[in-house]
């Protein structure tokens, strides 16, 4: 089981720690699109983060669905405004999609000025484990090996996380019941 915390105080106990920051948490703090309701505990969480001097970390695998999910995320604004039928593919190619892709370009560069990014070694990982059917999805059961491995406290509002022995600062109450 997963041990849970909540309070942004806890921060200072675990000074000598990274903070891995999920791919929806940077949704919540960096896509001007995303309405959460969780979004002013993450917010302030990284302010306190970055006040504390902690180290808050990414790898290539969040940054990777970070810029997908914001690109679909436009992609469902922009289509929901056409009468016409369009493609991923034909709005990622069209002039607009360009300009959103320049934008989540933008907006990464600038979360990466405030993140370390960890290079991502998945030769020791335990393949044959990691594609057994579970909750968590082939990038989820990365990003576990990585906070498993390095000793990080992953920071996420992804619930399917709860059955796993890993260390989670979180401000979704589905996973404040597994402690």
């Amino acid at each position: 089981m997963a041990k849970v915390y909540k309070n942004i105080d806890e921060v200072n106990s675990f000074q000598q720690r990274g903070f891995f920051f999920d791919t929806n948490v940077l949704i919540f703090l960096y896509n001007s699109n995303s309405r959460y309701k969780n979004t002013a505990y993450y917010s302030a969480l990284h302010k306190k983060l970055l006040e504390t001097e902690s180290e808050i970390i990414v790898d290539s695998t969040v940054i990777s669905e970070y810029i997908n999910r914001s690109l679909r995320i436009e992609f469902d604004n922009y289509k929901s405004r056409l009468t016409d039928k369009v493609t991923y593919k034909e709005f990622r190619d069209s002039e607009i999609g360009q300009k959103k892709t320049e934008d989540v370009y933008y907006v990464v560069n600038i979360f990466l000025s405030q993140f370390n990014v960890v290079n991502t070694i998945v030769a020791d990982l335990d393949f044959e484990s990691v594609l057994q059917v579970d909750k968590l999805d082939f990038n989820d059961k990365i990003i576990k090996h990585i906070c498993s491995t390095n000793n990080y406290i992953l920071v996420t509002d992804d619930s399917d996380y709860k059955e796993h022995e890993i260390e989670i600062l979180t401000n979704n109450k589905a996973l404040f019941n597994v402690k």
